[in-house]
């Protein structure tokens, strides 16, 4: 062994250092190259999708606002028909249809976009009453799921019955013996 040995030792770990180093690096370039890609590809897709759904709601929007006003002409004609002379009636209608059909005019004149940003800013600036309004829906969700479920069990018993009668024991029917016989005089 010759008195070069350590000095070559710290010479090739200071290049396997610097090789590992830059290899290091290569690495996080390759990374941060990969990443900026994969963001830009999210933001064009959801800008993508961002066109789409709003030109879908803007064709939507349009078809509401129609049947909007055309409901409104509806109810319009009918009240006139239904009360007449009645001016009182007639101006009360009248009033509440003009709303409707700025409503619809509204619906047909405003972007998606600006109707969403509007339902938004309402919403944030009557936190409790969306509080209520949500709570009230959920109730009413709540509700209509226990009504159908009722339903479908109605409907299930009528369909398959029992062949030992309802839930609640055997049905005593006329003329047929029971385990306890009746009550005499009844």
């Amino acid at each position: 062994m010759s008195g070069n040995e350590p000095a070559d030792l710290n010479q090739s770990s200071t290049v396997r250092q610097s090789s590992d180093a830059a290899d290091l690096d290569g690495l996080k370039d390759d990374v941060s190259q990969l990443t900026d890609a994969a963001v830009e590809r999210g933001h064009s897709l959801l800008r993508s999708a961002t066109e789409q759904a709003t030109g879908f709601l803007d064709g939507r929007k349009n078809d509401a606002a129609n049947s909007v006003a055309e409901a409104a002409k509806m109810l319009r004609t009918s009240a006139q028909q239904a009360f007449g002379d009645r001016s009182a009636i007639n101006a009360a209608v009248n009033t509440a249809l003009g709303r409707v059909e700025r409503f619809a005019d509204t619906l047909r004149d405003r972007s998606a976009a600006e109707i969403v940003h509007d339902v938004e800013a309402a919403l944030r600036r009557r936190p409790t009453t969306v509080a209520v309004i949500t709570i009230a829906l959920g109730f009413l969700g709540a509700r209509f799921v226990r009504a159908s479920a009722e339903g479908l069990r109605n409907q299930r018993a009528r369909d398959y019955p029992s062949p030992h009668g309802p839930a609640t024991g055997r049905v005593h029917e006329p003329g047929v013996p029971t385990a306890t016989p009746p009550i005499a005089g009844h």
